[in-house]
């Protein structure tokens, strides 16, 4: 009877060694999965501050030129709006006091 309750009592050691060290192992695997994915937030974090970064930077840039096209726009059409208003003052009516009946 000795014999048969040491050997059940190692059986169950070793099935309790084998379970500590099967939930060890899913612990570790766990945490190294948790800090990857701290380190991958942290990164992505990183990639979207420099991409509103640039962006503030490329925003700035299309304002400046946006503005600048805007001018050289109304500069290119005041020759235009002098010409025609030139046309039109040629093309217009004398007063009524230079008409002839």
């Amino acid at each position: 009877p000795d014999k048969s309750s040491t050997g059940s009592e190692s059986i169950d050691n070793n099935i309790e060694r084998t379970c500590d060290e099967i939930e060890s192992a899913v612990h570790q695997n766990v945490q190294n999965n948790l800090d990857k994915l701290g380190e991958d937030c942290q990164l992505i974090d990183e990639t979207i501050c420099s991409l509103l970064k640039q962006d503030d930077v490329a925003r700035a840039h299309n304002r400046r030129a946006a503005l600048y096209g805007y001018a050289l726009l109304a500069l290119s059409l005041q020759p235009l709006l002098f010409a025609l208003a030139f046309a039109l003052d040629k093309m217009a009516l004398p007063p009524l006091g230079q008409l002839r009946l």
